[in-house]
């Protein structure tokens, strides 16, 4: 048995843009040193190394913030949650 949800959209969720989004503190390494910094901050301590993997997939509005509840882990290879959980905060 299947179930459909009827919903309407009222704008489309994509859509081509002129000038593609980017990171305003040095681009993409820029935010990926921002994102470093800050899960290095909020992640436990530990004597052990974390080593692992993981991809997080978020929308950003037409003004340029972060859609909190877009968040997700689409893929997760070995990363403890609780390193999860300091990635997800970090991107907030």
């Amino acid at each position: 048995m299947a179930f459909a949800q009827n919903f309407s959209v009222d704008e489309p969720m994509y859509a081509s843009v002129d000038i593609p989004p980017h990171y305003l503190n040095g681009g993409d390494k820029g935010l990926l040193s921002d994102l470093y910094t800050i899960i290095s901050e909020t992640a436990p301590v530990s004597q052990d190394s974390v080593k692992g993997r993981a991809a997080v997939s978020f929308s950003v509005s037409k003004d340029g913030q972060i859609d909190t509840d877009s968040i997700k882990v689409i893929r997760n290879r070995s990363v403890p949650d609780d390193y999860l959980k300091a990635a997800i905060e970090a991107i907030k």
